[in-house]
């Protein structure tokens, strides 16, 4: 596609299917370390409802946002939440939820996360 006299951006999506393996998760929380605070909003961008993010709270409580939020990862690795809706589980949509207002809207580790990841890539004409 080409417009001439403006910048035009093709976004191609690479789906990177993840696993439910440890070496995954492990790689999915590495990415995710900077917004553990976050937990309960990208929970719900994942698509996990909120009385799964109240039990695993309860449950994880004095244990810390990191293990809250591998928890959370856990689940959304496992399909347990609406995967009709949200779809699988993809670094593709991990960018999504990240840079979503319901996610936190963090479009810097968005971009990287996608970069690192090739899950989006931006081609200028």
């Amino acid at each position: 596609m080409v417009l001439i006299g403006r910048e035009v951006q093709v976004r191609f999506h690479c789906i990177i299917n993840l696993h439910t393996g440890e070496e995954d998760l492990r790689d999915v929380l590495l990415e995710l370390s900077s917004v553990v605070d976050k937990w309960r909003s990208l929970g719900l961008a994942l698509g996990l409802r909120q009385s799964t993010l109240d039990v695993l709270m309860q449950q994880n409580g004095p244990k810390g946002l990191d293990q809250l939020m591998s928890d959370i990862i856990t689940e959304w690795l496992k399909g347990n939440y609406n995967e009709d809706r949200f779809g699988r589980p993809t670094w593709r949509r991990l960018v999504e939820a990240v840079g979503s207002n319901t996610g936190g809207r963090n479009q810097a580790l968005a971009d990287a996360i996608a970069a690192k990841h090739h899950s989006t890539t931006v081609m200028k004409y």
